[in-house]
């Protein structure tokens, strides 16, 4: 758990990978799926679940990374909470659509 609270304004780099070191991308579909995803939770663009609250205005993605098992993010909050709800989003969105296409169950990343 992240004991430093995340500041609007400042810039953040952000990263996971697979649990166990697997691979969290798999083929070309899965990396734009992931990157759609990020779109979609930052921009009023519909969402892959109704129920999600649309965090446009909340983080400004400056750039990102992606391997295939893992990946980086550099972030700038601009709203309270809005690095955590947007990496919350993003990694459930993210893990339902892999092990949904993977037939396979729980966490994804560490």
């Amino acid at each position: 758990m992240r004991k430093v609270k995340f500041e609007n304004g400042k810039f953040y780099h952000i990263y996971n990978r697979g649990v166990d070191k697997r691979e969290v991308f798999e083929d070309e579909g899965d990396y734009e799926r992931f990157l759609k995803y990020i779109k979609e939770i930052l921009s009023s663009e519909a969402k892959p679940f109704s129920r999600r609250l649309s965090l446009e205005g909340a983080v400004e993605l400056i750039c990102y990374c992606l391997n295939p098992n893992h990946y980086h993010l550099i972030l700038r909050q601009l709203k309270e909470n809005g690095i955590s709800n947007f990496m919350h989003l993003l990694a459930t969105s993210y893990t339902m659509f892999f092990n949904t296409k993977y037939q396979r169950s729980g966490s994804l990343f560490q």
